[in-house]
């Protein structure tokens, strides 16, 4: 890694791709923390150099914090909710936290997998079942939401749905 590179930052950088929702979620929690962020939007076809330097994967979505680099979405975001407190993601609460962390969790292992498949072929007949697995899911899930009040249903910033 280049630590020049690194160093003579004097802003925070995040290199996303526009299509990916794993950098759609990361740029809607900088924009929901009001972060000053450099947005380098990035053809994952045709990376920079410069991203294969700070980033043993050469992949996207990076984020570039002065010495910092972090290329895993959920750990920029748990970053950015401890860099900058307000307004927190999760509820302050052991067991409120504990059960949004959950809810979470089960979004990434139900939901992301399916989204990725739907996105990688999106006109593959397993594309058209993934479709309907995730739509019956959501559905499914809806109401679960609406109980919870940190997931209150017709807001635009449902901080725990940005894990997917």
């Amino acid at each position: 890694c280049s630590m020049g590179v690194v160093t003579k930052r004097s802003s925070m950088t995040f290199f996303s791709d526009p299509a990916s929702h794993y950098s759609h979620r990361v740029r809607i929690v900088l924009a929901e923390k009001g972060v000053t962020v450099d947005v380098v939007n990035v053809d994952p076809d045709n990376p920079p150099g410069e991203l294969a330097d700070l980033n043993p994967y050469n992949a996207l979505p990076t984020l570039v914090d002065r010495d910092l680099v972090l290329y895993e979405p959920n750990i920029m975001m748990e970053y950015l909710d401890e860099r900058f407190p307000h307004p927190p993601l999760l509820p302050v609460y052991p067991v409120a936290r504990a059960n949004s962390r959950l809810m979470i969790h089960r979004i990434q292992k139900d939901w992301c997998g399916l989204v990725d498949q739907i996105l990688a072929q999106p006109n593959a007949k397993a594309s058209d079942a993934a479709r309907k697995e995730l739509r019956e899911s959501l559905l499914a899930t809806a109401p679960l939401f609406g109980e919870m009040p940190f997931f209150p249903v017709g807001r635009v910033h449902d901080r725990g749905l940005l894990y997917c």
